[in-house]
């Protein structure tokens, strides 16, 4: 930053040169970035090489702004609608409608960023202002568009499609959106990339192991490629497809003349895991477990919106006293991680429960064994 616009790093601040209109003075903390304060030195001062880049550079921002601009008046249309007379001593029925005539124009609030990330691909930036500032826009976006959320609000549209069509087809549209982007993101992926999933294929491949069962909360199916293994996949998946109307898992989309979406539900009790397939696959990932000697979890958050599987494991803590080893990289003392976990699967006892810390770049233990070789 110094290099390119000659000013020191703490100097750059833009808080005392930009605000808002009073209406939308809350928005003003944006102005007291230092991170948002340098795109715009950036835009001012830099002579870019590229216009191309300048002219990305310059719609990022616009979106931030845009995206600001939606939630601030998102704000301000609430509350006129709640609220639109300071002083009402009339109480006339038709007040209440008047406050909804001021609407937000949310296409301009929030799709021309989205169309920055679906069309510009970050390796193909070169200016690494330009690039940090694409990396903000999509965290933004990753903070805000909450997957669960949006599954959660309009899963219910799908059991009600004559009553409800334009929401039954926005939630279907969604489905096979996700559907079809995690289906690019596996195939770009590389199997001979070094990573857990070959860690597993490893195991299989050693003497002193046997795989019993396997589980995943992910979607993707690139798992598959790598381990030549049952996989179950808890949270559904991008081979597997649910039909609303019967309440039950089709695992081809050309077996049913119904209307059927991909079964990619997040973890808040939705209705496909009442389906009698789905139950199935869950009783017997849990028998299976209970027939290992040991149970390996990697990548796992024992999070509460996961607490159709948190239950699996306290069963097995609780009632089995079975031994479970975690695959992380949080090096606090282990004390304190078993309080974590205590807390969250809401087990009587941590004895059981063991870590094996890691390094994440080779994920070895102790800096020099695989961590798989840990497990006793």
């Amino acid at each position: 930053v110094e290099t390119d616009l000659d000013k020191s790093f703490s100097d750059i601040n833009i808080s005392q040169k930009l605000s808002y209109n009073a209406i939308f003075h809350e928005g003003d903390t944006l102005f007291k970035s230092r991170s948002f304060s340098i795109l715009l030195t950036y835009y001012e001062k830099y002579a870019f090489d590229n216009e191309d880049e300048k002219l990305l550079f310059k719609n990022i921002i616009v979106s931030i702004f845009q995206l600001q601009l939606g939630a601030l008046s998102e704000n301000v249309s609430r509350n006129i609608e709640e609220s639109l007379f300071i002083k009402n001593n009339l109480h006339l029925d038709f007040f209440d409608d008047l406050g909804g005539t001021i609407n937000v124009n949310y296409d301009m609030a929030g799709i021309s960023g989205l169309k920055i990330l679906a069309e510009k691909d970050f390796s193909s930036i070169n200016h690494h202002i330009v690039k940090l500032a694409y990396a903000i826009l999509e965290n933004i976006y990753s903070d805000i568009l909450d997957y669960k959320s949006l599954i959660d609000s309009n899963w219910h549209y799908l059991y009600n499609p004559k009553n409800e069509w334009a929401k039954f087809s926005k939630i279907v549209v969604f489905l096979y959106t996700v559907h079809d982007y995690i289906l690019k993101q596996a195939a770009d992926l590389d199997e001979n990339n070094d990573g857990y999933y070959n860690d597993i294929k490893e195991i299989q491949e050693d003497d002193n192991f046997e795989i019993t069962t396997i589980g995943t909360t992910n979607y993707s199916p690139f798992i598959s490629k790598i381990i030549n293994h049952d996989i179950k996949f808890l949270n559904g998946g991008t081979s597997i497809y649910y039909d609303p109307y019967l309440n039950s898992i089709v695992e081809n989309d050309d077996e049913s003349n119904h209307f059927i979406v991909p079964l990619l539900f997040t973890q808040s009790g939705t209705k496909p895991m009442t389906s009698i397939d789905m139950s199935e696959k869950y009783v017997d990932f849990y028998h299976e477990l209970l027939d290992s000697d040991v149970v390996v979890v990697i990548g796992f958050g024992f999070n509460s919106d996961d607490e159709h599987i948190n239950g699996i494991f306290r069963q097995l803590i609780n009632k089995h006293d079975k031994t479970i080893y975690i695959v992380d990289t949080d090096t606090s003392s282990e004390m304190n991680k078993k309080n974590k976990i205590q807390t969250k699967l809401k087990i009587e006892t941590t004895t059981n429960i063991n870590f094996i810390t890691i390094n994440p770049e080779d994920r070895k233990s102790d800096g020099d064994e695989m961590w798989y070789k840990k497990i006793k």
